[in-house]
């Protein structure tokens, strides 16, 4: 049979199959129209089954994803934040958290977090307050001596000043260690501020000053000596101590403080009394170097505590997370003093300034984001311990880290990685820090 007639017989056929293949048609749309329904009914069941299940996603795994996107957004981050950042939004959203409906697993965190800080971290009102009735009386009194030395107004001696913890509402715990700043004004224009080319801390510095007022407190070549002040401070210090109408105080004499130890109620708390020169706008106050503990003229260091006050009272009065988190930290610090003891409070308040940088918003700090901040600032510490470098807040030259030990860091960072790539954050929440 040829090709055309094949094709005629094909065009006759089609012609007679025409109806048929109508209907054909419609049986397919029909048909079609149930499976259609019947795969939307199976993939609406899918879809609440994966809901389901999501909902009931371990903490584990939700630690283990966070942890995944942190490492590789570690790599890309170009923040201009000096620590690096990942974000902590990115975080909750991998926990399936927000704000607004957190999940279950990030509720308990916060409601963990907030418990160790209610029952443990923060000081009882009543001890601070009995605390402070002994640190006026006794600020009181040792004021009260100086005013009557003359040396001390020829000095230009200004009022004390409360400082440190305290004043900043970080006190932990109880109510251990109070600062107070004895500070002196010197002339600007009859004062130098060297940095030494050996220091490591570049917030230390050398003051040498000509003024003939300091004669007994400058070394023979002009520069002011911490230990000189001191000692012109130590004898109205211990005078002022046996006058006090308080028992059981014990004056202690440092190198670069005056401090008196005090029992009360079997709780013991120290006042630390240290002097401080103001230079125009800025302070310095006598503090050994931590990394070449040198001795002599090499104990000035700049304060930054009145900006880091400012920087730290900027938010709304009413979010207090960011409070709340160092406060958890600098507990969790007591407890675990073998890995955290190796950074000082002022390390890890460096690196909530920084955190607080990276968030902005007043909503970032409210406590029901506790815990996505507390993973933030977890992640923080493990990066700047990896890095060995924390820049300091407001001289950004400045490494915090430098003069650690490299492994030490390195302990502490594989700690702090552990606690959080196992999502272990609530094995930090110990209480058995002494309280007595």
């Amino acid at each position: 049979m040829s090709y055309r007639k094949k094709k005629n017989e094909g065009q006759d056929k089609s012609s007679e199959s025409g109806l048929g293949a109508a209907v054909a048609t419609g049986a397919a749309v029909v048909g079609f129209a149930a499976l259609a329904y019947g795969a939307w009914k199976l993939y609406d069941l899918f879809s609440s089954s994966s809901e389901g299940a999501a909902a009931n996603v371990s903490p584990d795994a939700e630690a283990k994803s966070a942890k995944k996107m942190v490492d590789s957004e570690d790599e890309e981050d170009t923040n201009s934040s000096p620590v690096r950042r990942t974000s902590g939004r990115n975080v909750a959203a991998l926990e399936g958290s927000s704000k607004n409906s957190p999940s279950k697993s990030e509720e308990s965190l916060t409601n963990q977090l907030l418990s160790y800080y209610r029952s443990y971290a923060d000081v009882e009102p009543l001890e601070m307050r009995e605390a402070m009735k002994t640190l006026k009386i006794v600020k009181a009194g040792f004021s009260q001596h100086l005013w009557k030395n003359k040396i001390f107004k020829e000095l230009l001696m200004c009022q004390m000043e409360e400082t440190g913890s305290s004043t900043d509402g970080l006190m932990v715990v109880f109510p251990q260690n109070f600062d107070v700043l004895i500070p002196f004004q010197l002339d600007p224009e009859k004062c130098c501020i060297d940095l030494h080319e050996s220091m490591n801390q570049h917030s230390s510095v050398l003051l040498k000053t000509a003024n003939d007022s300091w004669s007994k407190v400058r070394d023979n070549d002009n520069y002011l000596v911490p230990s000189k002040l001191i000692e012109i401070l130590k004898d109205d210090f211990e005078g002022a101590v046996c006058e006090c109408t308080i028992d059981c105080l014990k004056p202690v004499i440092y190198e670069t403080r005056l401090a008196v130890d005090i029992c009360r109620e079997f709780k013991n708390f120290s006042i630390n009394f240290i002097p401080a020169l103001r230079i125009g706008t800025r302070e310095f106050v006598a503090d050994k170097p931590d990394a070449e503990k040198l001795s002599g003229p090499f104990q000035w260091r700049e304060s930054f505590s009145l900006l880091e006050t400012k920087r730290m009272n900027q938010l709304d009065g009413n979010v207090s997370g960011h409070k709340v988190i160092l406060k958890i930290f600098k507990a969790i610090r007591l407890n675990f003093p073998l890995q955290f003891g190796l950074l000082s409070s002022y390390h890890y308040k460096t690196i909530l300034l920084h955190l607080m940088d990276f968030q902005t918003n007043a909503s970032d700090w409210e406590t029901s984001a506790i815990s996505e901040r507390f993973i933030d600032f977890l992640i923080d510490l493990g990066s700047c311990l990896k890095d060995r470098n924390l820049p300091h807040y407001f001289v950004k030259q400045c490494n915090l880290l430098e003069g650690l030990s490299p492994d030490a860091t390195e302990k502490l960072a594989h700690f702090v990685n552990q606690i959080v790539g196992h999502h272990e954050i609530s094995s930090l929440l110990k209480s058995d820090y002494p309280q007595h």
